[in-house]
């Protein structure tokens, strides 16, 4: 059984996004208002080499890729990681190991031919190789990072994702683990910073944007949560758990009643239309009625303010 970061990073990355760090766990029911934790499933991809993201696809013979430079047949190999054709991958890293030997490239790609197949030993093997002939490169710490994870070696995976945030600016997929492993350590700080270089490399990467919400909750920061939740939901409008919270938020908070019945009726529409991600478990009837008997108490305690003169009147005398 993998440990909490394991399952975290690895598997599937939770975020609570209702109430403050310390605000007790809630019962979930299908008439209460319940914790959030939007996730994030998929797994921690394969980063991309930054100097080959030309489109290309996976080559089908030797002939195409033979007799090409080594940046074009790293973009090739890259689309065959993305295809899953494995094969191809180690046949691409074995010629650049032969053709661009100089280059770390060949040694990484058949470090992911070896990890697809779960022969850790290579792997980490061809990723050392790789550093050895580039030191600098934060994608092979970031690939030995998801190796440790994976080994259940947490303390090593979480400083080779911090040694890869830090020495690669366009890995943000590093960046936002980094983060998100200082949001569940209540380092907002080093959250904020981390997952503001991720915004510099992506800034729509979605996972990011979702940790930066969770950010700005526990620094009781709601408005700007507020902006940041909009922000997923208009790049995931399918995210149920995304819009749930901004809902809550809106309704717990910010004491935007009527924005929060508009968000639960949408969840409601499209709930119906099975047009959600992880659909909540809610009766949607009885919170949107009891919000809307809600309204006059609430424009009660929320009066127009008088107006008042914003100077003294004086006489003026004839």
């Amino acid at each position: 059984m993998k440990n909490q970061l394991s399952y975290i990073i690895f598997v599937a990355v939770s975020l609570s996004l209702v109430g403050c760090a310390t605000a007790p766990a809630v019962k979930k029911s299908a008439d209460s208002t319940v914790e959030v934790k939007p996730t994030y499933s998929e797994k921690v991809p394969t980063a991309p080499v930054a100097q080959a993201r030309a489109a290309q696809t996976c080559p089908s013979s030797p002939a195409v890729w033979e007799n090409q430079d080594w940046r074009k047949v790293t973009a090739m190999a890259n689309a065959c990681v993305k295809a899953n054709d494995w094969y191809k991958v180690e046949t691409l890293g074995n010629h650049l190991s032969v053709k661009a030997s100089l280059t770390p490239w060949g040694p990484y790609y058949l470090a992911l031919a070896a990890g697809s197949r779960k022969d850790y030993p290579r792997a980490v093997w061809m990723l050392e190789l790789a550093l050895k002939k580039n030191p600098s490169e934060g994608l092979f710490h970031y690939e030995l990072g998801r190796i440790a994870w994976e080994l259940g070696d947490d303390a090593q995976a979480k400083q080779r994702m911090k040694t890869a945030s830090d020495l690669s600016p366009s890995l943000t997929e590093a960046h936002w683990v980094v983060g998100q492993l200082a949001v569940d350590a209540q380092d907002l700080r080093e959250a904020e910073m981390r997952l503001r270089k991720a915004f510099d490399s992506d800034s729509k990467h979605w996972p990011s944007i979702m940790s930066m919400a969770a950010v700005k909750i526990k620094a009781k920061d709601w408005e700007a949560a507020e902006d940041y939740l909009g922000r997923a939901i208009s790049l995931n409008p399918r995210s149920g758990k995304a819009r749930l919270a901004l809902a809550q938020l809106q309704e717990q908070q910010l004491k935007k009643v009527r924005e929060a019945i508009s968000g639960y009726k949408e969840m409601r529409q499209l709930t119906a239309t099975k047009s959600l991600d992880d659909a909540p478990t809610l009766n949607y009837e009885q919170k949107i009625k009891d919000l809307e008997k809600s309204l006059p108490e609430v424009a009660k305690k929320s009066p127009t303010a008088e107006r008042k003169p914003s100077a003294d009147v004086r006489k003026v005398s004839q």
